[in-house]
């Protein structure tokens, strides 16, 4: 899969500042997302940097000193503002790692005097590179962060050198980075595409006690995303917790839009165009974002006309924003029938995405065991868990929309969305399902147009 250079109208960005939809309570557990939310929380409220001075977080109910270990305290969700020599020591709620090579999203590095919050790794396949990190270290300036530059035209970021005099530690509690969603929170989204090419976010408040949905208003996330509704795909290629959106040219272009978080007012600040691929020139759904490694960053399979399946392990991502793919590995074959009656989704909730595929109204689930050493997938026999959806394939979607790591499964007709949720899988491998519960009504497009993400 070589990266082709080409550009795209599409799909441009409404930026600000990201924000935590489902927050976290202080020292519970909190999500690699939430934290650099919550960092980038004070880059956009702009507090300077002083030792003598505090600053909100971003519920608004509580303070944290405004300097670097409060900016760790703060993003941490931590019950009160610790110093620096505080985070050299042991704790309940942070652990110091091995190495600097095990640092992700969210972690922390901290040496004598000074400490920073660890965002991605400039090149995820060679940490020698460097680093971007959120850093608050002298009087006057505001919070330095990956995104741009902050009041004196700092940028965070630390070469090799750096990161060298550093100590990695990570909180307690830090949830999976791999329960993905658009707002990071682990709660799908759902996603419109307009005749226009504009593409609009309902945001996922949560799910009451009855399944019905708390949706936002819809919220214009994207435009010039004209073309086939299959050749856009929404999935987390860089392994931060936030999905990106890719998309398909007739040329056979692969191109990936990354999800840099959610801003104040709901849009998304995507970074893209970036070239990830040349070559796939089969049909648009005979293409599929899923991450069946089990690490966090979703792979790109291919379906070919004889019903073999090829995965693209995706071993991480470039400072260019170049996804580093294997080559292509046969995982399945026999998939023969419409492309549209295969999806990939983790229905049992281990981080490995299982192949579905609808049959006569029938969906069979081939449970994911996990990766041999020669990179094939270890898929169990093939599972009844559900019959008689006699929807088009078109009109069936997965997605986890309580936040509890299982996928649900919806299901369009006639312009209402159905849910049955997904409580969790039997000793012999059935799913058990909730019963159906609408949770969403005027979805009148065409079934193609709509987005679970």
């Amino acid at each position: 899969m070589a990266a082709a250079g080409i550009g795209l109208g599409a799909g441009s960005a409404v930026v600000a500042a990201p924000e935590a939809a489902h927050a976290s309570v202080t020292n519970g557990p909190i999500g690699r997302s939430e934290v650099l939310a919550r960092a980038q929380f004070w880059v956009d409220a702009g507090p300077t940097y002083t030792q003598n001075g505090w600053f909100q977080d971003p519920e608004g109910d509580k303070t944290y000193r405004r300097d670097c270990s409060g900016l760790v305290s703060m993003a941490w969700h931590l019950g009160q503002s610790y110093v620096t020599g505080d985070f050299q020591g042991s704790s309940p709620y942070w652990t110091r790692l091995a190495s600097r090579d095990q640092l992700a999203p969210g972690d922390a590095i901290v040496r004598s005097g000074h400490m920073e919050l660890f965002s991605h790794w400039k090149n995820s396949g060679n940490h020698r590179e460097g680093a971007y990190v959120y850093s608050f270290n002298k009087d006057g300036e505001t919070v330095q962060n990956p995104w741009g530059p902050n009041n004196v035209g700092k940028l965070g970021f630390n070469d090799e050198d750096d990161l060298m005099s550093y100590t990695p530690i990570r909180r307690t509690g830090l949830v999976s980075a791999n329960r993905d969603s658009l707002s990071a929170d682990g709660h799908a989204e759902l996603i419109r595409k307009d005749a226009a090419g504009d593409l609009f976010a309902y945001y996922n408040n949560g799910v009451n006690g009855a399944g019905a949905v708390n949706w936002g208003a819809a919220t214009k996330v994207g435009n010039g995303w004209t073309g086939s509704d299959n050749s856009v795909y929404f999935a987390d290629l860089d392994g931060n917790g936030q999905t990106d959106v890719i998309r398909k040219d007739t040329a056979g272009a692969l191109q990936a839009y990354y999800n840099h978080g959610v801003t104040s007012s709901l849009g998304v600040r995507w970074n893209g165009p970036k070239p990830i691929g040349a070559g796939w020139t089969m049909a648009d759904d005979a293409v599929y974002f899923a991450d069946i490694s089990g690490d966090g960053y979703a792979e790109v399979i291919r379906k070919d006309t004889t019903g073999a399946l090829f995965a693209y392990y995706n071993h991480g991502v470039h400072g260019t924003g170049a996804v580093i793919w294997g080559d292509p590995v046969r995982i399945g074959a026999g998939w023969t029938g419409s492309d549209n009656a295969v999806q990939f989704a983790d229905i049992s909730g281990d981080g490995y995405a299982e192949a579905i595929r609808k049959d006569d109204g029938k969906l069979l689930v081939y449970y994911n065991n996990g990766i041999n050493g020669d990179m094939t997938v270890r898929w169990g026999d093939p599972v009844e868990v559900e019959s008689g959806l006699t929807v088009a394939d078109t009109a069936v979607y997965f997605g986890d929309l309580n936040g509890d790591g299982r996928a649900d499964r919806i299901t369009k007709q006639g312009g209402e969305l159905v849910a049955r949720y997904n409580n969790g899988i039997t000793s012999d491998l059935k799913v058990t399902w909730s019963n159906p519960t609408v949770v969403g009504s005027g979805w009148n497009m065409a079934d193609t147009a709509v987005y679970v993400a």
